[in-house]
């Protein structure tokens, strides 16, 4: 395999896109990838002030975070910002574990190196 140059690198600064479909709604939601950086403001958010490790507090609501930031409409749009957690909070725990399955496959994290179960996770991939 060839080592990457500098231009193939930069050509992936372009969004990921993935439909989730949700049969309980008779629709999809759009999820979108993260950039490097809201990635990295996504995870300092969880992580402790001294950075040795992950708080309870703000593991609680990890999950909301994120689907505020990756939910989007067909414009790229996001559906929720920050102030829709508690709304979030509400939802059907089977929607939303379907989303967030569909989000780490969507968005690479630690726990991807594992194996994310994509259970339930019905996708229809697209770019841009």
């Amino acid at each position: 395999m060839k080592l990457a140059t500098r231009k193939q690198l930069i050509g992936l600064c372009q969004r990921r896109y993935v439909e989730v479909e949700l049969p309980e709604l008779d629709a999809s939601v759009r999820i979108q990838s993260l950039s490097e950086k809201e990635k990295s403001d996504y995870e300092t958010r969880i992580i402790s002030k001294n950075g040795r490790g992950i708080l309870k507090v703000r593991l609680a609501d990890a999950t909301r975070r994120l689907i505020a930031l990756c939910v989007v409409d067909a414009n790229g749009d996001r559906l929720f910002d920050n102030t829709d957690l508690s709304i979030i909070a509400e939802m059907d725990s089977f929607v939303s574990s379907r989303i967030y399955d569909c989000l780490l496959y969507t968005s690479p994290s630690p726990r991807d190196q594992r194996g994310s179960s994509m259970r339930g996770c019905a996708l229809k991939k697209k770019r841009g």
